[in-house]
């Protein structure tokens, strides 16, 4: 989610890089928001307060993160598709484990295309400064799932990588999907997923 710094256009486009890598790694989108102006129904602002809720943490730390959402350039919900791994049967990524590394990884690359999406596309409203929750969200990740830095470094360039590789090839979907962000200022997950889909150029990493 960028922070709320973001110009109409670079926020729906940093929200479609997001939503387009997410269909790409076979999780399902429920909503996307592209506008701090966004006029949700009360169901779709439910759904995201469910989903910052959702993440845990201090009642303080929901509150803070609730009052962020609303002031916030938008978001990208989703429900994964990876519940455990298929080769360690580990609900949670095992450093050991070569698949859940490349889960991981292409994790990872889905946090990065919102950046991604707005350096190749909007590369004169693009600025690494409205990355820092999307940086952080990365770094939570790689602390918790390998010990060793060396290693960290090398999987989230790897991971960046993947977004940039990832963007330049489906900038037509998030194109697409951004111009509608930017008309409606939302849009319901399974339309999203329609737009994305019909403008895809490979269906998978």
């Amino acid at each position: 989610m960028p922070p709320m710094s973001l110009s109409p256009k670079c926020s729906c486009c940093h929200e479609a890089g997001h939503a387009v890598a997410w269909v790409v790694n076979g999780d399902q989108l429920v909503l996307v928001v592209g506008r701090t102006d966004a006029n949700l129904t009360p169901e779709q602002e439910s759904l995201r307060n469910e989903s910052i809720i959702g993440a845990g943490g201090s009642t303080v730390e929901v509150i803070n993160q609730l009052f962020r959402a609303r002031r916030s350039g938008g978001a990208t919900i989703r429900r994964g598709a990876r519940s455990s791994c298929k080769d360690c049967k580990n609900s949670v990524f095992t450093e050991t484990c070569p698949a859940c590394m490349k889960t991981l990884t292409q994790h990872l690359a889905c946090i990065f295309a919102g950046g991604a999406a707005t350096a190749h596309l909007l590369p004169n409203q693009h600025a690494a400064t409205q990355l820092s929750d999307d940086l952080a969200q990365v770094d939570d990740l790689l602390q918790r799932a390998l010990t060793d830095e060396e290693r960290r470094k090398c999987l989230c360039d790897q991971a960046k990588q993947k977004a940039q590789e990832l963007i330049k090839r489906e900038s037509e979907a998030v194109q697409k999907l951004a111009s509608e962000l930017l008309v409606r200022g939302v849009v319901d997950g399974s339309e999203a997923e329609q737009i994305i889909r019909s403008n895809l150029q490979i269906l998978s990493f």
